[in-house]
Order: structure tokens, then C-alpha cells, then sequence
């Protein structure tokens, strides 16, 4: 897998359903370890927003 290159690796996918009226839903996804799910710790994290475009209205 691509993590196994480099820790800070995603998997990033372009949603083409939630992908509509001008819209582009990027999801961003990693392997969760299952010895973390046992532990009882939240493995998912928002790391950054940066990127996030508000387009302005012409409405």
C-alpha cells in the first residue's frame, strides 16, 4: 500500500455522486489499525481545512 512509502499517505477519491451543481466532494481516506479500534482510542482526525473554497453566488 501507499501508506507503507510514507505515514502521512492518503487514499484521496473525487466523489462523482455527491459531485454536483458546480460542487467537487473530495473525501481523503487512511487504513485505520485494528489494535487502535480494540483500545478504544478514535483514529480518525481532522488534521486541515485548508483548501475548502468558497465559491462566491452570482444569485
Amino acid at each position: 500500500s501507499f501508506e507503507a512509502l510514507n505515514q502521512r499517505a492518503v487514499a484521496v477519491v473525487v466523489d462523482p455522486i455527491q459531485s454536483v451543481k458546480g460542487k467537487v466532494v473530495i473525501d481523503a481516506f487512511r487504513l485505520i489499525n485494528p489494535q487502535t479500534m480494540m483500545l478504544g482510542q478514535e483514529p480518525r482526525q481532522t488534521t486541515s481545512n485548508l483548501g475548502h473554497l468558497n465559491k462566491p453566488s452570482i444569485q
